[in-house]
């Protein structure tokens, strides 16, 4: 019977070390997800100004001044076309 005890002990100590190791992996992956993610939001950002910009839509605080980038009365899919952008949300910038 002591032989018994000591082999599931052993077999407990394995899934503890099994169960740790596995901790400390999602808790690095949960720090590269959020890495990942405040990325791709920065870039969605980044996105949405450039196709603002080259819309010349005013940004809240500009007057006549911000129309001048890409032209008034173009819109958005005529000034991203003049830049060579494509405009689709998936598309790459």
């Amino acid at each position: 019977m002591g032989s018994l005890l000591g082999r599931l002990e052993a077999r407990e100590e394995a899934a503890r070390v099994r169960v740790e190791e596995l901790r400390a992996e999602m808790a690095a992956l949960a720090g590269r997800l959020a890495a990942e993610e405040e990325l791709l939001s920065r870039l969605q950002i980044t996105r949405q100004t450039v196709i603002e910009v080259l819309a010349g839509g005013d940004l809240p605080g500009e007057g006549d001044e911000g129309a001048v980038v890409a032209g008034v009365g173009g819109g958005v899919a005529s000034a991203l076309a003049s830049q060579g952008v494509a405009s689709s949300p998936g598309a790459a910038v």
